[in-house]
């Protein structure tokens, strides 16, 4: 008797959670739209296309959340985690005019986050993590950054081959961002990459961050994945990478 009470009252409980969840999830998009209103909507439009009244104020577009094509992602499938668009609403993006919201609290920005996913015309879900395979095709699910070599920072050799070979030709043999002027984005606008000398990053400068990005590319500019790089090598670019300029300032 005393087993099969147990068993009734947690599927009680159970049918409690269930209920309480979609209402739950309401609320939570209920406070965030009314964020979104007084914070985003002015640039990025009341429906998230980017086309807010003062979208034509500022020199970087602002993102169309409708298309859901998002560039700083720490998955191989090129989508967004929760925590890569709240770190985007955290920080902002340096370099343009996404400012910065820390000075709202968590739920505030949590909420904002949810708005954002709910105006995808197509809905994403982030699967299990799977790293490259032998044949360096792509993984899936979110990037494991794997330890770093115990010569990390002290192999240069290696980094400056590995820099000649696949970044300077875009970002130029110094990181200057000069190697080629013909790049565009996936809208066709004229973009340049990256000058490594500023020591500046637009998304998150972590170690971490900058590991992901150079192994999983950045959706809808010219920067590829490379998973090739998966493992040491990615790690030895990193560092180069980081080397190139002074230390990139804290959030």
């Amino acid at each position: 008797m005393v087993g099969r009470a147990t068993t009734v009252l947690l599927l009680g409980l159970a049918a409690l959670v269930a209920a309480a969840g979609p209402g739950r999830a309401d609320a939570v998009l209920e406070r965030g739209r009314a964020v979104y209103r007084a914070r985003c909507t002015v640039c990025h439009g009341a429906d998230g296309a980017g086309d807010g009244e003062g979208a034509y104020l500022v020199s970087t577009p602002p993102r169309n959340f409708r298309r859901a094509q998002f560039r700083f992602v720490s998955t191989w499938d090129r989508v967004p985690t929760d925590d890569d668009l709240l770190w985007t609403v955290t920080h902002g993006l340096r370099g343009t005019q996404m400012p910065a919201f820390a000075a709202l609290s968590d739920a505030d920005r949590r909420a904002v986050v949810a708005v954002v996913k709910s105006f995808a015309e197509r809905p994403w879900t982030i699967g299990p993590s799977r790293p490259p395979d032998a044949d360096g095709f792509p993984g899936s699910g979110v990037i494991v950054v794997p330890p770093e070599p115990p010569d990390a920072r002290t192999n240069r050799a290696r980094a400056a081959m590995l820099f000649a070979d696949a970044c300077a030709p875009c970002h130029g043999p110094a990181g200057r961002g000069d190697g080629r002027d013909d790049l565009v984005d996936a809208d066709g606008r004229p973009i340049r990459a990256r000058d490594f000398t500023l020591g500046v990053f637009k998304g998150d400068p972590s170690p971490a961050a900058l590991y992901r990005r150079i192994v999983g590319g950045i959706p809808g500019t010219p920067m590829p994945a490379n998973p090739w790089a998966y493992g040491d090598d990615a790690w030895y670019l990193v560092h180069w990478v980081r080397s190139l300029g002074p230390p990139p300032p804290a959030p």
